[in-house]
């Protein structure tokens, strides 16, 4: 293998480490190494060429090998500095959203659906038989319950007091939205060309 050394020192303005070319073929030479970001440059062959063993992996991980190597250096980013709030207010324009962290004690609510937006996170989802007031009662009453685990408990009244202080401002207005959620037997649904 041609080690860092072996490629001599990096030229003004260029990176001491490879690129890796996802379009470069790979030897038949197998590395038999793990899979970390920080061994990606020492699974490197020669410019562009990647060990098969390592191939493989990436394979395993996702088909695409360019989405398999974004998902190990995302897996390997560090955690994030500040805690992920309960529940708090996305704002777009001059309306907001609530965005939650998905509990158990959400879910059991009559008529609530959480839609996943990524990063643990999702939007509220009322069916149309479900007031945003008879939601904030239902909340108010999944808080008097003993069996609500304290993580649970948290997203409950952060929920809580964002509906609470929106009914006492003067400037704000609930307005319940619908959303077009597909529903489907079979998944993926087939896209329309």
């Amino acid at each position: 293998m041609t080690s860092s050394s072996e490629r001599g020192p990096a030229v003004d303005g260029e990176s001491a480490s490879p690129e890796v070319h996802l379009g470069a073929t790979a030897r038949t030479e197998r590395c038999d190494r793990g899979l970390a970001v920080d061994e990606l440059e020492g699974s490197l062959l020669g410019e562009g060429e990647v060990c098969v063993d390592v191939l493989e992996r990436l394979a395993t991980i996702h088909a695409d090998v360019g989405s398999a190597i974004v998902h190990v250096v995302q897996q390997a980013a560090p955690a994030r500095v500040q805690p992920i709030p309960a529940a708090e207010i996305a704002r777009y324009g001059n309306h907001a959203v609530i965005i939650v962290t998905p509990s158990r004690a959400l879910k059991r609510l009559h008529g609530v659906q959480l839609v996943p937006i990524g990063e643990g996170r999702a939007l509220i989802s009322l069916a149309p038989s479900v007031s945003i007031s008879a939601f904030e009662l239902q909340v108010r009453d999944a808080l008097e319950r003993e069996d609500v685990q304290p993580r649970e408990r948290e997203v409950l009244e952060a929920i809580a007091g964002i509906l609470r202080r929106g009914r006492a401002s003067r400037g704000l207005t609930f307005e319940a939205r619908t959303i077009i959620v597909l529903a489907s037997k079979t998944w993926p649904l087939a896209t329309p060309a």
